[in-house]
């Protein structure tokens, strides 16, 4: 049996464990250990399938015997599995020299571990504290930014009576008979930089620190041990290695090539549960030819425009391809006019080369001690993932979610490990979040880090000037991109089998 087969008849068992059809999960996994090696990687994992099916299949010897021939047999950390395991089923406790001691025995108190998992919070819980401790600050940048849109407004009216001046001035007096529009528009492109410095102004002056503190506070309300930090920007060096884990996570590229260029701010970093964290808002962009920017731009705006609207989306997206396409040709043939060009020795003129958008958003890493020992990417079931080939991520992994399916498309080296991480409550919480959120979520499960990236086409804190500033919409979504990140990291720590060997 070869290992494809090996890995199908698993995924059979493992199928028929879930579904709680435990004599057909025995018959497998049973089949399957008489036909692996042990030296073979997925040897514990058919192990272990086997003595939850006798468990289940009342065959309490039978999981009793397999649990000792794990523990004698094993590497520590499925030792400790076969500990644990044999110890629900005889009803007994393991101490610290991982030895079984009677359950009767009161335990011992247990010590306060300082990364402890962050108790995630409802969404009713977040208005509550919105309301008691943001509220009143909100108030105060409400009533500054009606002041700032006041004067904006009235500066705006002073530069169009300043240019009818000027128009009336050299109209009059200097005898440019016939001219004022002329004059009044000259004075408006005059004034209007003037004004615009003055608008920006106005608009950082009432926003100032706004984001520091709003961000600060929803941070401190999620993460109540304070293991987590915030910084507003931070050294090049940081920003070195956020570029590095960007390319690292091969969501948006089959390449390791750093991006051209990386922008990155308000950053979140810290330990969950033991488990290192970095969290920020991020522009990447990468030197492209005109055509490549136009088109991402183009594609872009068909997200935007129909990112509530599905049928519309499509639309547009087709409409994307197919002006994709009429550019190419157009590109295509201005190279062939510029090669028959160079080759009469005709000089080109050449332009500066200019940058394309590859991700606006949200970006999260956070480094596990193991490596996984395979790659798993989950995409968004959009048009543009589903026309992309993809197999350079590995092969299609097929789950039993339906609506999961719907919403995401999985792919990964190794079907076995991708289930693995793919756990019920990491799939119900990417479902959920997709339902409220709407936003594009890409994930990658490689080389010890996972990455997450949530595209977004606005910052979610800027302060807008004809937005009210008592908007609950941006708090709400960056409070559950945030709790979304954390569940995971949380879902991963609990799941540990996926660091077995």
């Amino acid at each position: 049996m070869n290992q494809q087969e090996i890995q199908g008849l698993f995924i059979k068992g493992d199928r028929a464990l879930k579904t709680g059809d435990y004599v057909q999960a025995t018959a497998l996994f049973e089949e399957l250990l008489r036909e692996t090696d042990t030296s073979t990687p997925n040897y514990f994992h058919i192990q272990r399938g086997l003595v939850k099916a006798y468990y289940q299949n009342q065959a309490i010897d039978k999981a009793i015997a397999l649990c000792e021939q794990i523990i004698a047999n094993s590497s520590s950390g499925n030792r400790l599995w076969g500990e644990q395991f044999l110890a629900t089923i005889t009803g007994e406790s393991i101490d610290n020299d991982n030895t079984v001691l009677p359950s009767e025995k009161e335990p011992e108190p247990k010590k306060v571990i300082p990364n402890r998992s962050i108790r995630l919070k409802s969404l009713a819980e977040f208005k509550n504290y919105c309301q008691d401790n943001l509220l009143p600050q909100l108030k105060k940048l409400e009533q500054q930014r009606k002041k700032a849109l006041i004067s904006i407004i009235l500066s705006g009216i002073v530069c169009v009576f300043l240019s009818s001046a000027i128009g009336l001035f050299l109209t009059s007096f200097l005898m440019f008979k016939n001219s004022f529009y002329i004059f009044f528009v000259l004075g408006l492109v005059c004034l209007f930089p003037l004004w615009l410095i003055y608008w920006r102004a106005c608009i950082q002056v009432y926003g100032l620190g706004f984001k520091r503190e709003i961000i600060e506070k929803i941070v401190g309300f999620i993460d109540e041990h304070n293991t987590l930090d915030y910084a507003s920007h931070l050294l090049i060096e940081d920003k070195h290695h956020t570029e590095i884990c960007f390319s690292r996570s091969q969501l948006f590229s089959n390449g390791r090539d750093l991006p051209d260029f990386l922008e990155q701010e308000d950053c979140v970093f810290g330990t969950i549960g033991g488990t290192d964290i970095f969290f920020s808002e991020i522009i990447v962009e990468r030197i492209s030819s005109i055509k490549e920017r136009f088109t991402a731009r183009l594609g872009s705006l068909s997200q935007q425009i129909g990112a509530n609207n599905f049928l519309l989306r499509v639309c547009l997206q087709i409409i994307s391809l197919i002006l994709n396409t009429i550019i190419y040709l157009i590109v295509f043939l201005i190279k062939l006019d510029q090669l028959g060009q160079h080759q009469k020795n005709v000089p080109e003129i050449n332009s500066q080369t200019p940058k394309t958008e590859i991700f606006r958003g949200l970006f999260f890493i956070a480094k596990f001690p193991k490596n996984f020992e395979n790659r798993t990417f989950i995409l968004p079931n959009n048009l543009a993932n589903k026309i992309t080939s993809q197999t350079w991520r590995g092969q299609i992994v097929n789950l039993e979610d339906p609506e999961f399916n719907r919403m995401f498309s999985v792919y990964g080296d190794s079907q076995l490990e991708s289930r693995y991480i793919l756990s019920t409550n990491l799939m119900n919480r990417l479902v959920q979040f997709q339902k409220k959120a709407r936003r594009n979520v890409y994930i990658s499960f490689i080389e010890g880090h996972v990455c997450i990236a949530i595209r977004y086409y606005h910052n979610l804190f800027e302060p807008k000037l004809f937005t009210s500033m008592l908007s609950f919409a941006p708090l709400r979504e960056y409070f559950e991109n945030l709790q979304l990140m954390i569940g995971i990291v949380q879902d991963l720590n609990l799941n540990q089998k996926i660091w077995q060997p």
